[in-house]
């Protein structure tokens, strides 16, 4: 009689931790390497708008409540997340999702184009390596314009309007809104013509900053830009905020400068 109860619990056991794995995000990997940080952008019927960045356990939001990053705890169905005393809470359940805060819904809303959400398990690309050194450092040639305090930058998604090159050339995408990215606590997350990517950033002193690992999925897409737009990202080692409506992104040797804009909320 002991045995089979024995072996009952053992089976309830085993049971209990397949499904908790079924349900918990998996981050996509290079062999053996970081992460890959899954963007999504969700909209509620009435047009607000959450930006979402997976990572291994926790999520970092970014809406009208602010920025916050919360970490995964044990959900019945889908990907729940929360602070530790559970005052605000993700609750992710495919492309839907609704967010609590003391108890009330303050949001629900779905991914704007479901098909375009990054897979848990993407075949992925490296565009770029890990940079040698620490977080850049230096200063701004004479007359520059201030580069303005970066975080007024963070949890936004900016929308790619042109790239400016040094001998005047203009580049700009054929196909507009679809070029976007999202910045928040040192990881990056957007979407091309035709991928989603992902990467890190450090930001230094005086508009310094640093973007590696990017990485993107590997979607074949005829005439994108994608190539374009990820060597520029790849390339860029310096900021410039213009208030909150304008960011800058300058490329190595001052080769050229990537501006994005923010849509109207």
């Amino acid at each position: 009689m002991n045995k089979k109860i024995t072996i009952a619990s053992v089976i309830i056991i085993v049971i209990a931790a397949a499904a908790f794995l079924l349900t918990r995000p998996k981050d996509a990997r290079v062999g053996s390497g970081a992460p890959v940080f899954v963007s999504a952008v969700f909209y509620s019927s009435s047009g607000q708008r959450v930006n979402a960045v997976f990572s291994e356990g926790k999520v970092d939001l970014g809406g009208s409540f602010g920025s916050i990053t919360l970490k995964q705890v044990i959900s019945a169905s889908g990907a729940r997340y929360a602070n530790d005393d559970e005052s605000f809470v993700f609750w992710n359940k495919g492309n839907d999702v609704t967010i609590y805060q003391n108890g009330k819904v303050i949001f629900q809303g779905f991914v704007i184009k479901p098909g375009n959400l990054i897979s848990a398990t993407p075949t992925v690309l490296v565009i770029s390596s890990p940079s040698a050194g620490s977080i850049p450092k230096g200063k701004l040639p004479a007359g520059s314009i201030p580069a303005g305090d970066f975080k007024t930058a963070e949890g936004i998604t900016w929308l790619w309007r042109e790239t400016v090159m040094k001998d005047g050339s203009i580049i700009t995408p054929k196909k507009p809104d679809t070029f976007s990215m999202t910045l928040l606590n040192g990881k990056l997350a957007g979407r091309t013509d035709c991928n989603g990517f992902s990467g890190q950033y450090q930001v230094g002193s005086d508009g310094y900053i640093s973007i590696d690992r990017l990485m993107s999925t590997e979607m074949y897409c005829q005439d994108s830009q994608e190539s374009i737009f990820t060597g520029e990202i790849a390339k860029v080692n310096n900021y410039r905020l213009d208030g909150r409506d304008n960011l800058e992104l300058i490329l190595s040797g001052n080769t050229g400068t990537m501006r994005f804009w923010q849509p109207l909320k």
